[in-house]
């Protein structure tokens, strides 16, 4: 019995060690890769220090990119460009930062990304110049208390490290207003310190792997930008309307299908970006919104437009490409102060009147649809970009005799048209 289990062990053993060989080319291959990307990166960096070294007027630079230069510490060099206003000093081995530092009257950001170090592991001295310090990739879980001391912090960026939660010491940067947490593995769970928190107006909260819109988030009453993008959030909630001074928010590539009613209460918002969900349908209180500029609805699966999107009467730049749309309502021609519009790759088969009524419109796209007639009117649109490949264009029609013409004229005024050339498109 022993003899036949430890043989059974042995063909297990075998079999796993075949596994691990199987795999090891793929895994050795990417590490080839990574490993290049490093040296390249490494050599042009030594180039770079040369170069700064050599300068004569060091005082006229105001930025150094110290990064990948293998550095556990400032280089004398660097204290002769008085000047500087950023520092980057990334991917280093840098665990304390000489407190000469301080002798950079303008430095307004710093770069301390991928240094290796923890909380407990880098050294600041007192600063009160600092606004920007970047700490990403540093497999923190906590921000390190001497940050604290560089108190006219107002953005801090902290993305690829191992938070779970909004960081306890940001209550202490009582002049930080952005706080960048993306890429990490974030659960937010209320805590008391979170109410200490109602200074940061803008919050990044990109790819956490957050399957709903966090509740923990409602005292942070005073944002007014927060981004969820790339999560895995198939709704968002009633109380989403708590956060009534937003103007931006970014729900880019989540799994959203309908938004709730209370979300058209946010009527300060200036941008929307919900490309890449699941919507189907934008409601009529869409026209509520009025402040908003740019509105981001591409990627979805709308299949219909309400008379009400045209009231936007601030909008500049509307994004409809990639859905399902096949004709635009005529109260789209109210939209005086549209400047972009792209509802290529829909199922438009007659050019939409109502564009030809925006006196403001320079970007026009409406590539890969089943457009057969562009109208002469187009010409008098103010436009600097326009696309209009993948369609079936009928040159036989006499509606599109002009149309040589028109995009020659347009090429003529400088603006960038495709396709570009009708060689092989002109009528015998």
């Amino acid at each position: 019995m022993k003899e036949s289990m430890s043989g059974f062990i042995g063909i297990l053993l075998l079999f796993l060690v075949g596994s691990i060989y199987a795999q090891s080319p793929y895994q050795s291959a990417r590490d080839s890769v990574k490993d290049l990307r490093l040296k390249y990166q490494e050599e042009k960096a030594l180039i770079r220090l040369e170069k700064y070294k050599s300068i004569q007027n060091k005082d006229s630079i105001t930025w150094l990119d110290l990064s990948y230069s293998k550095l556990k510490k400032l280089p004398e060099f660097v204290f002769q460009f008085k000047n500087l206003e950023s520092l980057d000093l990334s991917h280093n081995d840098i665990k304390k930062l000489d407190r000469r530092i301080n002798e950079f009257t303008q430095l307004h950001s710093l770069n301390l990304s991928d240094n290796n170090f923890n909380a407990h592991r880098l050294i600041l001295k007192k600063n009160r110049r600092i606004k920007v310090v970047y700490l990403s990739e540093n497999e923190m879980d906590k921000i390190p208390w001497r940050v604290k001391r560089l108190d006219s912090l107002t953005e801090i960026i902290l993305t690829k490290n191992r938070f779970v939660e909004l960081p306890r010491r940001v209550k202490k940067l009582k002049n930080l207003k952005i706080l960048n947490l993306s890429d990490n593995p974030l659960e937010l769970k209320r805590t008391p310190y979170y109410d200490k928190l109602g200074h940061i107006s803008k919050l990044r909260l990109n790819k956490c792997k957050l399957s709903h819109f966090p509740e923990a988030l409602l005292c942070l009453n005073n944002l007014e930008e927060l981004q969820l993008a790339e999560n895995q959030m198939a709704s968002l909630p009633a109380f989403i309307d708590q956060f009534s001074q937003l103007r931006q928010l970014i729900l880019y590539k989540n799994k959203i299908e309908v938004l709730p009613e209370e979300f058209y209460n946010l009527i300060h918002l200036q941008q929307v970006d919900l490309y890449y969900n699941k919507i189907e349908i934008i409601d009529k209180k869409i026209s509520e919104l009025e402040n908003l500029e740019i509105l981001y609805l591409s990627h979805n699966k709308i299949y219909s437009l309400l008379n009400e999107l045209g009231e936007l009467k601030n909008l500049k730049e509307l994004y409809l490409h990639h859905n399902r749309l096949s004709y635009l309502p005529l109260t789209i021609a109210r939209l005086k102060t549209l400047e972009v519009l792209r509802i290529n790759d829909n199922y438009f088969n007659e050019f939409p009147p109502s564009i030809l009524s925006l006196p403001q419109l320079f970007s026009l796209d409406i590539a890969n649809n089943e457009i057969a007639i562009i109208p002469e009117e187009i010409l008098k649109l103010p436009l600097q970009n326009f696309y209009f490949q993948q369609n079936p264009i009928d040159f036989d029609d006499i509606k599109n005799h002009h149309l040589v013409q028109t995009i020659n004229k347009m090429t003529e005024k400088g603006a960038v048209v495709n396709p570009h050339s009708f060689e092989k498109l002109e009528r015998p």
